[in-house]
């Protein structure tokens, strides 16, 4: 299981060994103001993504047990095709407004752009069901294999863009797509004929309709979990500017590298923590609080280290300038991530325990939280202080989640004592 851990710390490492390495030649060629657009693209996809996934990448390893049922596979990618065609007409309705089109991509918007941002939001959105396929068949070692490979490629051809074109364009997105396709020819072979253009059927069996039960909930809880950890950009952008947005989104990636503490565990051990959890309540408890309080004091060391180098890491490494919201920010961003990491276990146990309804609703009251906070106050205050909103908005959905988590492991432990 240390292995398998291993693999996860790694394969996460790779998510941010692009923007540690790249980030900072991008905001020195391309200014802070056009690390404002581009985060927006990204924003744009990570929206997009549950839309396309329909919840399949984590479903497919809450249900892994069932994988060798050839119908089921079938009806569920069959249907994913319809998620596609909803997702291509979304988005070519969405760019017909010009207020749309100047939100996202500011002064950078043309024809090619909204075109390579369609195809880089596509391409990520299969992506990422393909690596959770592979994940429910234990094939975390071809997974980080090819994520190396992607990532390695990736930020060699990001810095050689870089290098020759002076002036931030769609070359650096159509850059992303074409690593992105070469990821997807990667993925695909290696996932048994899962990924296949099925006809779509919305005749389903008992256990596809099983299935979807579960997995269809995810959409609306990551749709609105979009609201709580990146709506906050688009408001910024909209109230002070895309440098303002550059600034706050650069500080917010290198203290979200906090993430990579609780990645592994929720990785790795989330197929381990459903089998134990249907078969061994008490043995599940005891791994789910283990890692929980190992990813608490990894998280406070994390937070503890970053701040004390703050300087370094943002100013002589990344390149940003000093502004008098930056302390604010820091402080607040690291608040954020430690809760954020707390409320990923808690959403583990949710998902494990198949409460996704709960879990959603405690998501939806800290995505309206910080919604309101954001529309209705931001803009007579400092941008600054969207990052307190955020915290605030996590802390809620942390006390929601608490009360149902503990309340569910003592009903458990009562059925496991009878």
């Amino acid at each position: 299981m240390f292995k398998l851990l291993l693999k996860g710390s790694v394969f996460k490492l790779f998510d941010f060994i692009r923007p540690l390495v790249v980030i900072p030649f991008f905001i020195r060629s391309f200014g802070v103001d056009s690390y404002g657009v581009y985060v927006q693209i990204v924003l744009i996809a990570t929206l997009m993504y549950p839309i396309l996934d329909m919840g399949i990448g984590m479903g497919v390893q809450r249900f892994s047990d069932k994988l060798a049922d050839r119908k089921l596979i079938r009806e569920i990618f069959g249907i994913q095709r319809v998620a596609i065609l909803f997702f291509c007409a979304m988005y070519t309705i969405a760019m017909l407004f010009v207020d749309v089109r100047e939100l996202i991509f500011g002064p950078y918007e043309s024809n090619a752009m909204i075109l390579s941002s369609f195809f880089y939001i596509l391409f990520f959105s299969l992506n990422n069901t393909l690596q959770g396929v592979l994940r429910a068949q234990s094939k975390i070692g071809k997974l980080v294999k090819y994520r190396a490979v992607f990532t390695g490629l990736e930020a060699v051809l990001l810095l050689t863009v870089l290098y020759f074109i002076k002036e931030f364009s769609y070359y650096y997105i159509l850059v992303m797509v074409l690593c992105q396709i070469i990821y997807f020819l990667l993925l695909v072979k290696h996932v048994n004929g899962f990924f296949t253009f099925q006809k779509a059927s919305f005749k389903l069996s008992q256990p596809s309709k099983k299935f979807f039960k579960y997995s269809l909930v995810i959409i609306p809880t990551a749709l609105i979990g979009w609201i709580t950890s990146s709506s906050d950009r688009f408001f910024i952008t909209d109230y002070f500017g895309s440098e303002s947005t550059g600034y706050y989104s650069a500080l917010a990636q290198y203290t979200g590298y906090m993430k990579l503490i609780v990645f592994p565990f929720t990785f790795v051990y989330f197929k381990e923590f459903s089998k134990l959890f249907d078969k061994d309540f008490k043995g599940f408890k005891v791994l789910f609080l283990k890692c929980l309080s190992i990813c608490i004091g990894l998280s406070l060391l994390f937070f503890l280290c970053l701040y004390i180098f703050r300087d370094f890491v943002f100013f002589s490494y990344l390149g940003l300038s000093h502004k008098p919201e930056f302390e604010q920010l820091v402080i607040w961003f690291l608040i954020s991530f430690l809760l954020i990491n707390i409320a990923s276990f808690l959403s583990t146990y949710m998902l494990v325990s198949k409460q996704t309804k709960i879990m959603l609703y405690a998501i939806s009251l800290g995505a309206i939280t910080n919604f309101i906070l954001n529309k209705f106050f931001l803009k007579d205050y400092n941008y600054a202080n969207s990052a307190f909103y955020w915290a605030i908005s996590v802390g809620l959905q942390i006390l929601i989640l608490s009360i149902f988590v503990i309340r569910n492991i003592k009903m458990n432990e009562k059925n496991t004592i009878r």
